[in-house]
């Protein structure tokens, strides 16, 4: 008998869309996913937000969550990335790539006690994917997302966990596309707002390093 997946869910263009000025998105907090509560609620598997997102606006994304009593199994930031990479050992790659969520994948694993093959992330971008996979995980499953106009590109949650309920380490092997479908943002929940903020020690040296590598890149 398989053991039950465990989700890796990303936030930025999976979870949620904007709340990021530095980057000139809007500060508001759009929820993609109407269905979040629902889906959640109805499922056993432990879901746990995974975002190379600062601590800080990550705790205050899961106070918006909570207030639409919206739970999680653990939460990994950029600080938790950072941190497993080094207990790891890999001074190295956080010199030359920085923060990777496959930083993250010992130490969900570990926490959970489990495999990273029961691991499955959920992410917009191909490069995490393709690093998890490395890393161990079995299955990754690549979420659509695209914004032009007032219309979003996304995916159905229900099919996400349709594939999370059908043993996907046994059944499926690499990443998995999920069907895009399209939303007008302005129906979309807004669940809270961020604003530019002063970054803590911790985001300083991320962003110096961050500059240090594309000037030597």
């Amino acid at each position: 008998m398989s053991a039950e997946p465990i989700l890796l869910l990303d936030l930025d263009c999976v979870t949620i869309y904007g709340g990021n000025p530095r980057d000139s998105l809007p500060p508001e907090i759009y929820q993609l996913h109407p269905d979040m509560v629902q889906r959640l609620s109805e499922t056993s598997i432990p879901v746990v937000l995974f975002t190379h997102r600062s601590r800080q606006e990550a705790m205050k994304i899961l106070s918006f969550f909570a207030e639409r009593q919206l739970t999680f199994a653990a939460c990994i930031s950029a600080r938790e990335l950072f941190y497993s990479a080094l207990r790891q050992g890999r001074v190295l790659d956080l010199l030359r790539q920085g923060l990777s969520k496959k930083h993250g994948i010992r130490w969900v694993a570990g926490q959970f006690d489990t495999g990273a093959a029961n691991l499955v992330l959920i992410d917009d971008k191909p490069e995490n994917l393709k690093e998890v996979l490395i890393e161990g995980a079995r299955v990754a499953v690549h979420a659509p997302f695209e914004i032009q106009d007032n219309q979003v590109t996304t995916f159905e949650l229900a099919e996400l966990f349709d594939i999370l309920h059908d043993n996907p380490a046994e059944k499926y092997k690499g990443v998995i596309e999920l069907t895009p479908v399209s939303r007008d943002l302005s129906s979309l929940p807004v669940i809270g707002e961020i604003h530019r903020n002063s970054p803590d020690l911790f985001e300083s040296v991320r962003r110096f390093g961050r500059r240090a590598r594309k000037k030597l890149s």
